[in-house]
């Protein structure tokens, strides 16, 4: 019973936040190479490089876009897409919890130590979500890798 108590120390290993991090890198590459590339977001975020570039950025990073550009060429825009980490589902392991902490408080006539158990079990199964959303490792981009072809102009 008194492993239960530890339930909310499981929180550390909230999936996508483990596995992700709260920072994702975004790789740019041109033909020809040697393009700017910046990336911003609608959270004022700004990121610049010299293709091929890797620019690092918050998960949580919102209507973000990378425009490419280089002298003679025409430049292009390229619009990233916020998604769901595939990660983040891992925390379904914990989903379980929530219903046997209901039960433990609610339906099971016990003592003190079981509501507890119960409490704890609920928390754990609420914090690994939580905690993914908070740090942003909930979320990703698409395209993570971008090509950009760009076209000389006449």
């Amino acid at each position: 019973m008194r492993a239960f108590l530890f339930l909310p120390l499981f929180t550390l290993i909230s999936c996508a936040t483990v596995l992700s991090g709260p920072r994702e890198d975004i790789s740019v590459r041109s033909s020809p190479s040697g393009a700017n590339a910046t990336l911003r977001c609608a959270d004022g975020i700004e990121r610049t490089g010299t293709t091929p570039a890797t620019l690092t950025i918050p998960r949580k990073a919102h209507e973000c876009s990378v425009r490419v550009t280089m002298a003679g060429y025409a430049d292009e825009t390229v619009k990233l897409e916020d998604e769901w980490n595939g990660r983040m589902w891992g925390n379904f392991g914990f989903a379980p919890l929530a219903p046997y902490g209901i039960v433990q408080i609610v339906f099971i006539e016990g003592d003190a130590q079981s509501r507890l158990v119960g409490a704890a079990s609920l928390i754990t199964a609420g914090a690994v979500w939580i905690i993914d959303r908070h740090t942003g490792a909930a979320f990703e981009h698409a395209p993570n890798v971008i090509d950009v072809a760009l076209v000389r102009r006449e």
